[in-house]
């Protein structure tokens, strides 16, 4: 259905046109302006060559931008440039001209209704060969469109300026007799330029960068409502009836020009993208649709192969001269490595805006090819970025390739859930966001404002049952976790202010997304709201514990108990809160051995240290009694060495900071495990008194069997094993594989090499250096045992 869809609006926009080139040029009929530089002085006009080289000494020159880089290269731009800092303009009527041509070029490219204005960039200098190859500019300023050039009186030949968008080409001509005359020339940023190379003479040009201001355009988009409804009777049965398949309906209409993330806003559009792009926001107003200004990204990844074929056109071949107006021109092919096979394409839109340029932190919305409304497709350029790896042993070349276009996307406000957690909860959350921020900005007590808050309390709720039950390992890697600074979830809701909202997301996401943590917020929002409001959801979300949120429950229960200041509930919700906690460690009998392949491991000398504690400090001495009983009871898995101890260790300084009175569960918990040491230190382990080991082998070959009978010998140290690798091999996994006091090496002597087995140490020596732990564990468990006694 998207195809059809794409097809009838591309229909529907087909007639709408800005009005505007991609390139503008004129002459200025005024006299020059008065040139002053820095160091230099005052410059006449028309240029001559003593101040030419006096200007040069000045300048330095021109670097060029490489993706993240700015390089010196004369092979890619040979031009001298003064700061604009340096440079100063006077002159009759200078400023009133410049904003003449200003206002003229914002008519000429399509952007008569908006504020431009012009910012002195750069003053430029080309000398005889003097040439800038084809590039783009970048957005040097906020707000940046277009660059205009004003080339002032200067004798010379050659560097003219050919501009290119979209297939087409227009050529500036400044040299020859116009060369002495005040010219100009403006163009978007990101169409594809170059000044060919001065033949003689100088040439001397003012750069500016023309910037848009917010304009005051109306918020109901174009006057014209025939295009507008024409637009909308294709949205509104695709928005009523949606997708047959059951996805969530999106378009993307892509737009002509190019535009980075800082320049993507209605206002700063350029030509034919403004108009189309004003016409679908209004047209999605009328048919219950959300429109938004994103950048699409087509991402191909493959087999590449370098292109030896020589298809890169000569950046200098000669063109048809005949005149200035628009033709055709060669296409570069795209870069020097060509796609032989593509492995993994994504389709995805991101950099959202609003119509009020409000930014939607909702990350990547994928898109299926269908859904993507233009003329050609995204491939059929250059790609914006390519990366490859070379040849690896029998791998080929690894080639990757993004290609970026600005677009108007498109789906029913009513599908806007379902859109966004097709790119997760987070870019979900990301949308509520900025609804809320929508909602908070509108005027008070207004019809608007109602209407807002009743919508982003809809989307909430549906957000909240939506919202999937994840355990720890689902939780997304570091370097892919959203910004900590964006707004949660519980936050959001906090700023609704409906309580129903926060206790269903208590209950629900809280109580099932082990990998939410709310940190502070949850207990911040009990503290404000009083804990007997949430006390309920708290219950019913403790109730739910389970081995993936019983560590976070228990460290967010010792949090809000050890709050300082009194605040109305919070002790006895907590004191309620534990009992849960409780009953879920009563019937906990694996706590390693978990069914779930994706359950994580649980620190259990964690969740010990933080109950205690928490108890203690609750004065809960029925729950420290159930606590010590469940860690004591023998299926429990509780294990005394790695378990108990360490959390003993763990809780002495802090009890021995903080207790004041007897503790009768502590001390028959230290009891317990100290019992339980003494039992594993009776006796301490005896050496052996001759080489006599272990000879659990389980294979029963001749070569097995002979080592077996070398581990029964009383008094034989050392088995050598003379036989070709795969015996020797065989041998030496049945040994490694089992708890078999030998060691193993091969001497590489001879031929075939020789395996050989050592008899070891290594039973009693573990056993020996467990046992002197044990002593040392049942020493600081006695002197804790000690202490505790004594209190009181």
């Amino acid at each position: 259905m998207s195809d059809d869809v794409a097809a009838r609006l591309l229909a529907a926009l087909e007639g709408v046109e800005g009005g505007g080139s991609f390139c503008a040029a004129g002459k200025i009929a005024i006299p020059p302006p008065t040139l002053e530089v820095e160091g230099v002085g005052r410059i006449p006009l028309p240029l001559r060559k003593t101040k030419a080289d006096a200007l040069r000494r000045r300048a330095r020159q021109a670097p060029y931008g490489k993706g993240a880089e700015t390089l010196v290269d004369l092979d890619v731009r040979r031009v001298w440039e003064v700061d604009a800092g340096l440079v100063a303009l006077s002159g009759e009527g200078w400023d009133e001209t410049l904003t003449e041509v200003v206002a003229e070029v914002a008519k000429e490219l399509g952007l008569g209704d908006s504020e431009i204005h012009a910012h002195l960039y750069k003053l430029l200098l080309y000398e005889p060969g003097g040439f800038f190859l084809p590039h783009r500019d970048g957005e040097k300023l906020d707000g940046m469109v277009a660059t205009l050039v004003v080339n002032l009186p200067s004798e010379h030949e050659g560097g003219e300026l050919i501009v290119r968008h979209d297939g087409r080409r227009k050529m500036v001509r400044f040299g020859g007799p116009k060369s002495l005359e005040l010219r100009y020339a403006a163009f978007y940023a990101d169409c594809e330029h170059e000044v060919k190379p001065v033949t003689s003479g100088r040439r001397l040009v003012l750069a500016y960068n023309l910037t848009v201001a917010k304009s005051a355009r109306d918020a109901d988009g174009p006057g014209d409502d025939g295009p507008a409804a024409a637009v909308a009777r294709v949205l509104a049965p695709w928005a009523r009836e949606g997708d047959p398949d059951g996805r969530s309906p999106r378009l993307a209409v892509l737009l002509d020009h190019g535009y980075t993330q800082a320049g993507l806003a209605l206002d700063a559009l350029k030509g034919a993208d403004r108009s189309r792009a004003g016409l679908l926001f209004e047209a999605a107003r009328r048919s219950g649709c959300d429109a938004f200004l994103a950048l699409v990204t087509l991402h191909e990844s493959g087999m590449g192969e370098e292109d030896y074929g020589g298809g890169r056109r000569d950046r200098y071949q000669d063109w048809d001269d005949e005149d200035d107006e628009d033709d055709e021109g060669d296409e570069d092919d795209g870069g020097p490595y060509t796609m032989v096979e593509v492995y993994e394409e994504t389709l995805t839109a991101g950099c959202f805006r609003d119509a009020d340029g409000r930014a939607w932190d909702v990350g990547a919305v994928p898109l299926l090819e269908g859904e993507v409304a233009s003329d050609e497709a995204m491939g059929d350029d250059p790609p914006d970025r390519e990366e490859y790896e070379g040849y690896t042993g029998n791998e080929g070349m690894t080639l990757e390739r993004w290609y970026h276009r600005a677009a108007v996307v498109l789906w029913p406000s009513a599908s806007r859930l379902g859109v966004l957690l097709d790119a997760g909860v987070d870019a979900a959350v990301g949308g509520l966001a900025a609804m809320v921020d929508g909602w908070a900005g509108a005027k008070a007590r207004s019809k608007e404002k109602a209407a807002l808050g009743e919508e982003c309390r809809i989307f909430a709720r549906r957000l909240i049952a939506a919202w999937p039950s994840r355990h720890q390992s689902d939780a997304p890697p570091p370097w892919e976790r959203p910004d900590p600074d964006r707004p949660a979830l519980l936050g959001l809701l906090a700023a609704i202010g409906d309580l129903g909202l926060i206790a269903a997301w208590i209950r629900g996401p809280f109580a099932h997304d082990a990998t939410l943590d709310p940190g502070p917020a949850l207990g911040d929002l009990g503290d404000r709201l009083g804990w007997p409001t949430i006390a309920d959801a708290l219950e019913d979300a403790f109730a739910d514990t389970s081995r993936e949120t019983i560590e976070r429950n228990a460290r967010l229960l010792a949090e809000w108990s050890g709050r300082k200041g009194a605040k109305e509930g919070r002790r006895s919700t907590c004191g309620e809160l534990a009992g849960p906690l409780l009953a879920f460690l009563e019937g906990w009998r694996d706590p390693e051995g978990a069914r779930d392949w994706k359950a994580r491991a649980v620190d259990r000398v964690q969740i010990l240290t933080t109950l205690v504690r928490l108890l203690i400090e609750l004065d809960d001495v029925e729950g420290l009694d159930r606590l010590i009983a469940a860690v004591l009871e023998p299926a429990s898995g509780w294990d005394v060495v790695t378990v108990q101890v360490p959390a003993l260790r763990e809780l002495d300084p802090w009890l021995r900071g903080e207790a004041r009175r007897p503790i009768p569960a502590l001390v028959r918990w230290l009891s317990a495990v100290r019992d339980e040491l003494r039992r594993r230190t009776v006796e301490a382990p005896v050496e052996p008194v001759d080489l006599r080991r272990d000879d659990s082998i389980g294979c029963r070959c001749a070569d097995c069997a002979d080592v077996a009978s070398f581990l029964r010998d009383p008094a034989t140290a050392t088995f050598r094993l003379r036989a070709p690798e795969a015996r020797r091999r065989h041998v030496e996994q049945q040994v490694r594989h089992r708890p078999i006091d030998l060691a193993c090496h091969t001497e590489r002597k001879g031929s075939p090499h020789t395996l050989v087995l050592t008899k070891t140490k290594a039973t009693y020596e573990r056993a020996l250096a467990e046992h002197r732990a044990d002593l040392k564990r049942l020493e600081e468990v006695g002197a804790m045992l000690a202490w505790c006694e004594g209190l009181g």
